[in-house]
């Protein structure tokens, strides 16, 4: 499966798309950049020659900072890479991780990145040396399938297979803001809108996709996808846009 993320302002102003095949991750300029406009400006490719072949690796999840100058994913043979933009883009650091991640996050001031897993625990790395142990932030009882985190780094938003969104404060992640609950169905993903600040826009298996004021846990909105009497379908994605007078909200369903 294809992984989307936009690298939300790079330092000369413009933005980035970070889209993954099997082998590679490639950067392109944003839609409405006039000079590079749907140009690739930057690929890093898996098995390069500055980092260790292995071969049928693929990417399982992909994130990167808010300023677009670093990139991080991690492989199906769990090896997490980060790169760094200056002027090309190089790598930065690269570690095994011993638990299958599901999602990632670096932190607005770049210091820290979290990494979401299979058993539920998210761990904090810091970039100015990924090889270090990383630090265990927070726990869910069951997996963790998508992973947010609120501009400044006040919270951390997380979603897992038994149907629950925890809003944790940040860095001490052991203090439960509130939880965003109404799904039927394990939550697949989660997004943040830019010009939205309040809003998070959930999606699940129970073939919904639901709005929250996710500071206090109040649903605002929920769109069903299936009709009644039918099976739900699951959405995998939804992307919230930046640049409208009112939310516009993309999702995408399985089949």
């Amino acid at each position: 499966m294809a992984l989307v993320c936009v690298c939300s302002k790079a330092p000369d102003g413009k933005r980035f798309i970070a889209t993954s095949s099997a082998t590679k991750v490639t950067i392109v300029a944003e839609e409405n950049d006039r000079e590079t406009q749907g140009q690739d400006v930057g690929v890093v490719t898996l098995n390069a020659a500055q980092t260790p072949a292995v071969g049928g690796e693929s990417v399982v999840a992909m994130t990167a900072s808010r300023q677009g100058q670093l990139l991080a994913v991690v492989t199906s043979e769990k090896r997490l890479v980060v790169w760094e933009e200056s002027g090309e883009w190089r790598v930065r650091g690269e570690r095994s991780v011993a638990k299958r991640v599901t999602s990632l996050q670096i932190s607005e001031d770049e210091q820290y990145l979290l990494t979401a897993d299979k058993t539920g625990t998210v761990t904090r790395y810091r970039l100015s040396d990924i090889s270090c142990d990383g630090e265990e932030m927070m726990g869910h009882l069951s997996m963790i399938l998508d992973m947010v985190m609120v501009s400044h780094d006040s919270h951390v938003i997380t979603c897992d297979r038994d149907e629950k969104i925890r809003v944790s404060r940040y860095p001490n992640c052991y203090n439960i803001e509130t939880y965003c609950l109404g799904h039927t169905e394990f939550v697949s993903c989660l997004c943040l809108c830019e010009k939205w600040p309040h809003l998070l826009v959930s999606a699940s298996g129970d073939g919904t996709v639901r709005s929250w004021e996710w500071r206090n846990g109040r649903l605002l909105d929920t769109h069903h996808f299936s009709e009644d009497g039918q099976d739900p379908v699951t959405v995998t994605q939804v992307v919230c846009s930046r640049n409208m007078e009112q939310p516009l909200i993309v999702a995408t369903v399985e089949g």
